[in-house]
C-alpha cells in the first residue's frame, strides 16, 4: 500500500498557518504600540506648542503693561482704565488655557481650546493697536498740533481753578466732555464718532464671566450714555 502524504502536508499547512497568525498577531501588536507611540509624541509636541504660545501671549502682555504706564495724561485716564480691565480679562483666559494645557483631557479639547487661543490673540492685537492710538493722541496733545484742539483741553486739565467759578449746569457740560475724552471744541460729528468708540471699549461682552468687570463696565457705559445725553442737550443734536 503506497503511503499517503497529504496527513502530513494537511498537518504542515495548519502548522503554517498557526505560525502566520501569531506573525500577524506579533505585527499589529507592533503597530498598535506604534501607533499609540506615535499619538503620545504627537499629544506632547501639541502640549509644548501650545505651552509656547501661551508663554509669547503673556510676554507680550506684560510689554503692553509696561507700555501703558507711559500714558499718562489726564484726559485719557478711561480709556486707559478700559484696556487695563481688558488686559485682566486676558490674563485669567491666558492661566485657563495653561490649566487646559496640563489636563489630560487636553488633546479632547485641542480643537475647542485652540479657538479660543484664536480669540485671545485678536484681544491682544485690539489692546495693542487702541493703546498705540493712545499714545498717537497723547504726543498730539503734548505736541499742540492736534487738529480737534486737544491742546486747549489740555490747558484745561491743567488750570482746574479755572472751573471753580463755573454753575452748576456748566460745570455738568464741563464733566461731560471730559467723560467722553473730547475736546469741547470738536464738531458734533467727533464728538458722535467718540462715543460710539467709548461705547466698544467699554462693551460688556468683554468682561466674560467676571463679575466685577461686568459691574463695573455696566457702570463706565452708563456714564458714557449720561455725558453724551447733556452734550447732546447742550448742542442741539440727536
Amino acid at each position: 500500500m503506497a503511503y499517503d502524504h497529504r496527513e502530513d502536508i494537511a498537518s504542515g499547512v495548519s502548522a503554517t498557518g498557526r505560525t502566520a497568525g501569531k506573525v500577524a498577531m506579533f505585527l499589529g501588536k507592533v503597530a498598535a504600540n506604534g501607533a499609540r507611540a506615535t499619538a503620545k509624541m504627537t499629544e506632547e509636541a501639541l502640549r509644548e506648542r501650545r505651552r509656547q504660545e501661551i508663554v509669547n501671549l503673556n510676554n507680550l502682555v506684560q510689554q503692553l503693561i509696561y507700555t501703558m504706564s507711559q500714558v499718562v495724561e489726564p484726559s485719557l485716564q478711561n480709556s486707559k482704565q478700559a484696556l487695563m480691565a481688558e488686559i485682566v480679562v486676558l490674563e485669567r483666559g491666558l492661566a485657563t488655557q495653561n490649566q487646559n494645557t496640563n489636563s489630560e483631557h487636553f488633546i479632547v479639547n485641542h480643537i475647542s481650546t485652540g479657538k479660543e487661543m484664536e480669540r485671545l490673540h485678536k484681544s491682544a492685537t485690539h489692546i495693542q493697536s487702541e493703546l498705540n492710538r493712545l499714545l498717537g493722541q497723547q504726543e498730539q496733545m503734548r505736541s499742540g498740533s492736534s487738529q480737534s484742539g486737544q491742546r486747549h483741553y489740555h490747558e484745561r486739565e491743567e488750570t482746574r481753578d479755572d472751573s471753580a467759578s463755573m454753575n452748576g449746569a456748566e460745570r455738568e457740560l464741563y464733566e461731560a466732555y471730559k467723560t467722553l475724552e473730547i475736546d469741547p471744541e470738536a464738531s458734533d460729528d467727533e464728538i458722535k464718532k467718540q462715543y460710539r468708540r467709548l461705547l466698544k471699549i467699554w462693551h460688556s461682552d468683554k468682561a466674560g464671566n467676571d463679575a466685577d468687570l461686568l459691574d463695573l463696565m455696566t457702570k463706565k457705559t452708563q456714564e458714557i450714555n449720561n455725558a453724551y445725553d447733556i452734550v447732546k442737550k447742550a448742542r442741539g443734536f440727536k
